[in-house]
């Protein structure tokens, strides 16, 4: 079933506004009985929504009733299709009927949206609490659903290496073409058909649409839908090297849980505990700084500018602290594993001449600065 945000939703995001997602405040006592609370506009709005066919023309109850045949159906689909977030969720529902949200770290309102649209699961509000919650028929019939398929702990763990390994893709490469992805999906899962592991990755970038996305062929890290970004065009620059894929083990690829996080922590805990022991930052922004720049550099952006917004940021005056800040931010940068060089960091690449993306060295007190103001590094950045 096709889930996406409309605009409203986005706004619900951006507000972080509970009151606004959780809106059903009664307890029906069957699916039958949420479902005649709806209009039969609303009726064959979910119908569309879950791309049933041929109960267009059906009054009010005869559509009721045929959507709650439908969802008591789908969700073995639904269940086959999870990951272990999503069955951890699903299976809560089976066993308690409902499955309290703590905060936005629990359940994001994308996920939340998502489940909500599959009709059978509501999403409550009485008083100060929040939960999702469903009828005592659709909870009987998950619990059938999950006794009559030992299996599906095998599956969410081969869905998991699915999605993880889109994530990885996206961490690791920004964008890579399907056929590379599903290939990287098989070093783990041999037996796994192509459509088999796209269609579990669709469903994914229903549930967790901030992640990555698939669209004409590519699978691509979401930042890559930004003004200045292009997909395309990253790809066709990866093409022009003439070097493979950096080797990321199937098991490592298939870990991710993001696809924000740093490819590599090393070079970010070394620029992170300089930024704590000689810039004195606090640790947790220090980490933070150094994960976001390591996060510039891995997307392809200038060492030149990034290095002038830090310097500037955090008002580094100090010649010998400004120096120092510059060598370590060169380390980082040719550490960092890069989506240009597909994956690899440039002290990595393995034909430094088809790189174009040079290492950079330690800038010199008399040399240009790298930002490029035309300054000597000691009268600029350095200074």
């Amino acid at each position: 079933m096709e889930v996406k945000l409309d605009a409203e939703v986005a706004q619900q995001v951006e507000r972080m506004d509970w009151e606004a997602v959780f809106t059903d405040s009664s307890a029906p006592a069957s699916l039958m009985e949420t479902l005649m609370r709806y209009t039969r506009r609303e009726l064959d709005h979910l119908r569309k929504l879950a791309a049933v066919k041929g109960f267009s023309k059906l009054n009010k109850a005869a559509l009721a009733e045929a959507l709650r045949e439908h969802a008591l159906h789908q969700i073995t689909d639904v269940l086959m299709k999870a990951d272990s977030r999503r069955a951890n969720v699903l299976q809560q529902l089976a066993a308690d009927g409902v499955y309290d949200v703590a905060d936005i770290n629990d359940l994001h309102f994308v996920h939340i949206e998502y489940l909500q649209q599959l009709y059978f699961i509501r999403a409550v509000r009485e008083s100060e609490r929040f939960y999702l919650a469903v009828s005592p028929d659709v909870q009987q019939r998950m619990q059938e659903v999950l006794k009559e398929n030992p299996e599906f702990s095998a599956v969410w763990e081969r869905n998991d290496i699915i999605c993880g390994t889109a994530l990885g893709c996206a961490v690791h490469y920004g964008v890579v073409t399907v056929p590379t992805y599903v290939a990287m999906v098989q070093r783990a899962l041999p037996d796994a058909d192509e459509s088999t592991i796209l269609g579990i990755f669709e469903e994914f970038t229903y549930w967790n649409p901030y992640e990555v996305f698939l669209e004409d062929g590519l699978l691509a890290q979401t930042e890559l839908t930004l003004p200045n970004r292009d997909p395309l065009g990253l790809l066709e620059e990866q093409f022009s090297r003439p070097i493979g894929y950096a080797e990321v083990a199937p098991e490592l690829l298939a870990s991710y849980q993001d696809s924000a996080g740093p490819a590599d922590t090393a070079p970010v805990r070394k620029f992170a505990a300089f930024m704590e022991n000689t810039l004195g930052i606090e640790k947790e922004e220090a980490w933070k700084d150094a994960a976001l720049l390591e996060h510039s550099f891995r997307m392809g952006d200038s060492f030149n500018e990034e290095a002038v917004e830090f310097v500037e940021r955090f008002e580094i005056a100090d010649d010998q602290d400004a120096a120092k800040t510059m060598a370590a931010m060169q380390q980082l940068y040719n550490h960092t594993k890069q989506w240009m060089l597909k994956g690899y960091a440039p002290v990595e690449v393995p034909n430094p001449a088809a790189a174009k993306s040079p290492v950079v060295s330690k800038v010199s007190r008399n040399a240009p600065c790298p930002c490029g103001s035309g300054k000597k590094y000691k009268k600029c950045c350095g200074a």
